[in-house]
């Protein structure tokens, strides 16, 4: 088996026939895909299901108690056969030749990791696409020399082939996070990456969401994501050496010093204290995220402008500026009904 695609599933219904569709048509000879329903409460299992009948010999399904989707993922990563393992999210698609190209240059570069440009698409009609991934044009890099790319490549799993072995080496929690997982995940398997390799085009369909649909976390859930990404760094400082700490907190910075705030519910918090307490925690167990190098102006300007929205990010923490930044995204984010990605 060339290729395995995981797809997790929970309540998925009014998706999962576009989706899977797009997976079924592809190209290449030889993938298969893992779909795992993960407690879905609709009709998602009945329509896995009825795919599974129709395609027997290339889609099976899993099915589990709603444990998230790491676990979703992991459940299906220990029944893959593919040499390299890709995802997809249930609410997305993907073009015909997707895997083809992407398995192909996997090959061709003999990369661990293959990353694909992809279309987000967002708007009411869903009319408004938007290229992203691109800045890499068809290179290959070694890692971990050429490590100052990573802060560039987006945090998502679905617009990656990852040879197998590599993938089962992912760092494990007692209970996986809920939100940036995403993010650990493909943080932990970084120092085990030696080659990455890049294609220009487009090949996932990425959909904006409305901003109402994306969940909120406690301030208990916060604590307890922040001690996980502690036990990330430990994770990759021991797999990958000493090189790696401006790469994790530069990744500490974005996710838990504006991505995670953004989802709490501030009507019932102190503001004014977690943003003290996210400043002392990022002070104490990431001391690099004021003086990361990728954040720099003049990395940005020179290197990789893609950086400008981090960049402004911690500019604003530095500037005490937080609280009025909040307010104005908020506001534009309602206006637009999606959620800006940083």
């Amino acid at each position: 088996m060339k290729v395995s695609v995981i797809v997790p599933v929970y309540n998925g219904e009014l998706y999962l026939d576009a989706c899977l569709n797009s997976l079924l048509r592809q190209t290449l000879d030889e993938y298969e895909i893992i779909c795992v329903d993960d407690g879905s409460s609709d009709r998602s299992l009945e329509i896995l299901e009825k795919y599974q009948k129709l395609f027997s010999e290339k889609l099976r399904v899993l099915s589990q108690e709603n444990r998230g989707a790491w676990r979703a993922r992991e459940t299906g990563i220990q029944v893959a056969q593919g040499t390299y393992v890709g995802f997809c999210d249930c609410d997305d698609t993907v073009s015909a030749d997707m895997l083809e190209i992407m398995y192909g240059r996997a090959v061709q570069t003999k990369a661990d990791m293959v990353v694909c440009a992809y279309d987000r698409i967002s708007g009411k009609k869903r009319g408004r696409k938007q290229p992203e991934m691109t800045v890499f044009g068809g290179c290959t890099y070694r890692l971990p020399e050429k490590r100052d790319i990573l802060p560039v490549v987006n945090t998502g799993l679905w617009n990656k082939l990852i040879r197998r072995k590599i993938l089962s080496r992912h760092i494990t929690f007692e209970k996986p996070p809920r939100v940036a997982e995403d993010m650990m995940f493909l943080l932990s398997i970084y120092p085990f990456v030696k080659r990455i390799s890049f294609v220009k085009k487009p090949l996932y369909q990425y959909y904006i969401r409305s901003a109402s649909s994306f969940s909120h976390v406690s301030q208990w859930e916060l604590s307890m994501h922040r001690k996980q990404m502690e036990q990330v760094r430990d994770y990759v400082l021991a797999s990958g050496g000493p090189s790696w700490p401006d790469i994790i907190s530069q990744f500490a910075m974005i996710h838990f010093g504006l991505s995670l705030i953004l989802r709490l519910d501030f009507k019932s918090v102190d503001q004014k204290q977690i943003l003290q307490d996210t400043t002392d925690w990022l002070d104490k167990n990431f001391p690099g995220w004021k003086r990361n190098p990728y954040l720099k102006l003049s990395y940005v300007l020179r290197r990789h402008h893609y950086l400008w929205k981090p960049a402004v990010v911690r500019m604003v923490f530095q500037r005490g500026l937080v609280t009025p930044f909040i307010r104005m995204y908020r506001l534009v984010s309602e206006k637009l009904g999606v959620e800006i990605k940083w």
